[in-house]
């Protein structure tokens, strides 16, 4: 189990590490947000955004640091996940995955506004798709993702309107 807290610089160290080169930031981050190697000043002005709620995941028994996840405002009705990271390799594959994407997806719908969440990710990497569709997301076919500069990196568009949305049981 998991348990989401905002993401201050306490964490700027520990992503560092789990982002150990180019590839692995692109895959991570997309192509415009950050260079590598990772800098405290980049990481400063990442969490100042004021449309972007970045949040620390952390491990409900341990109360280590996991990963990372990113809410981000894309107009009035839309916000966008980011940056969804499970940074202890050792721990993928187990379902902290789908907890951290579901978590956001409740934080992101328990605001009335929002109609729909979507997200982006690259046709390769089929086990954050799989992820995503548990989770309920679809992948648009009509809408084209943002091109990654790298040849061979395509990215996808998905996206969970409210009416397929499953509030949690209090």
């Amino acid at each position: 189990m998991i348990y989401l807290k905002p993401f201050d610089k306490t964490y700027f160290e520990v992503l560092k590490s789990w982002v150990g080169n180019a590839d692995e930031l692109l895959l991570f981050s997309g192509p415009t947000l950050f260079r590598f190697p990772l800098t405290d000043e980049q990481l400063d002005t990442y969490i100042a955004d004021p449309a972007r709620r970045v949040y620390a995941v952390m491990d409900n028994y341990t109360n280590e640091p996991l990963g990372m996840g990113e809410i981000f405002r894309v107009d009035a009705e839309t916000v966008r996940l980011c940056r969804i990271l499970l940074g202890v390799k050792q721990r993928r594959g187990g379902g902290i995955g789908r907890q951290i994407t579901q978590s956001l997806v409740d934080i992101a719908f328990s605001e009335p506004q929002i109609r729909q969440i979507e997200l982006y990710v690259y046709d390769f990497n089929t086990p954050a798709i799989a992820c995503y569709g548990h989770c309920g997301f679809r992948i648009d076919p009509d809408v084209a993702g943002p091109p990654s500069g790298r040849a061979g990196w395509n990215n996808l568009r998905m996206y969970l309107d409210r009416s397929g949305y499953t509030a949690p049981e209090k």
